[in-house]
């Protein structure tokens, strides 16, 4: 897969997971969930933290802002990178990562928790990610949130991949 490829594949997935962490339902047991939720927001774009977070639940969304801040980072690049590349030869080659993406949806929807602990021993390596199963953040954030969060990233990413794909397709047809 060439630069141009993976440039605009991690744009639409970056832009996909903003979407989709900004409207995802939590379907958490807490009372008041979408208010936590939206302070836990609030505290990765800067706010201070105010809920009742034990120190180890502190510490990792300390570095769960860290990461946020870079994946925003990433995503300015991206964005200012990404549209020189948007032309018919590179459209025509997205079936690529399509069946690339569509074989990780496959692999996380049978091995959820082994890919859930996977990504937090790649971007939390110091291990400050596992917590009693009546802590703040599992129960405001229970596992399959994560899963949900990963299944719709990737089916949003994947369907705007296929529109374009089948676009450049359909305009190559028309046009010869």
């Amino acid at each position: 897969m060439n630069i141009k490829i993976l440039l605009i594949v991690l744009l639409i997935l970056s832009l996909s997971f903003i979407l989709v962490i900004q409207t995802l339902p939590l379907h958490s047991a807490r009372e008041n969930a979408d208010a936590e939720h939206q302070a836990i927001l609030s505290f990765l774009e800067g706010e201070e933290l105010t809920l009742p977070l034990t120190a180890e639940e502190a510490s990792h969304m300390q570095d769960v802002r860290v990461l946020h801040n870079a994946f925003k980072v990433l995503v300015i690049i991206l964005a200012l990178l990404t549209p020189y590349y948007f032309d018919k030869k590179v459209l025509e080659k997205l079936w690529i990562p399509i069946v690339v993406i569509l074989g990780i949806a496959l692999i996380a929807f049978l091995f959820p928790h082994q890919l859930f602990d996977l990504f937090h021993n790649v971007f939390f390596p110091q291990g400050n990610f596992t917590f009693p199963v009546d802590s703040f953040l599992i129960t405001l954030y229970p596992a399959t949130y994560f899963f949900s969060l990963a299944y719709w990233t990737l089916g949003i990413t994947t369907g705007i991949l296929l529109i374009l794909y089948l676009g450049s397709i359909l305009q190559h047809r028309l046009l010869t």
